[in-house]
């Protein structure tokens, strides 16, 4: 199973909430390889000074680690990994006094996440209207599946574990361009109060 972090910092979990580092750390997660902070920046189509910037964020709570340096035309380049695979946020120690806020900062995190996955989605739903194909078993290129499950504990924390196993499976598999599609996957869960 991969590496999860908690935060529990207002600091960590500050930084964790912004949408730009989130999108290089997953960046970072699917290239599943160490790249350097303008290797990102390319893919991202951002300018490479904005990503080290977010980089160093990311690198100070350790989300981010330095895997190696190589000299490249006189000039000595920093290739990150990611340390963990995912993150949770504990807010139990967090005060009162600063609660409110540090809960508002990461709620525009899961927003952000939920309409992200949520506009392509619909986005690839719209294309394949526009292309007027039929659905088959062959040609399904998505779906989408919402249930409420009734669970102990110790069965949500064995359906996570499965979850996440299958999950890094298929992440680790690799196919040759043109042999394989990027499939987008989001999955959530959360237990109703």
């Amino acid at each position: 199973m991969g590496t999860e972090r908690i935060l529990k910092s207002p600091e960590e979990i500050k930084i964790m909430s912004d949408p730009l580092r989130m999108t290089i750390f997953k960046a970072f997660h699917h290239l599943n390889r160490p790249a350097t902070a303008k290797q990102i920046a390319d893919t991202l189509t951002l300018a490479p000074a904005k990503v080290h910037y977010h980089v160093q964020k990311l690198l100070s709570i350790g989300i981010l680690e330095l895997d190696h340096t190589e000299e490249i035309n006189g000039i000595i380049a920093k290739f990150y990994k990611t340390s963990v695979d995912s993150f949770v946020i504990d807010y139990s120690n967090i005060s009162d006094k600063v609660r409110s806020s540090v809960y508002s900062k990461s709620e525009n995190l899961y927003i952000s996440t939920f309409n992200a996955y949520r506009d392509t989605f619909i986005d690839n739903i719209r294309k394949k209207v526009e292309k007027q194909q039929p659905t088959t078993s062959e040609n399904r290129s998505g779906f989408l599946i919402h249930n409420a499950l009734k669970l102990e504990q110790k069965d949500y924390e064995k359906f996570y574990g499965e979850m996440t196993e299958l999950v890094e499976k298929y992440m680790e598999r690799s196919c040759t361009e043109g042999e394989c599609g990027t499939y987008q996957f989001l999955c959530s869960a959360i237990r109703e109060e």
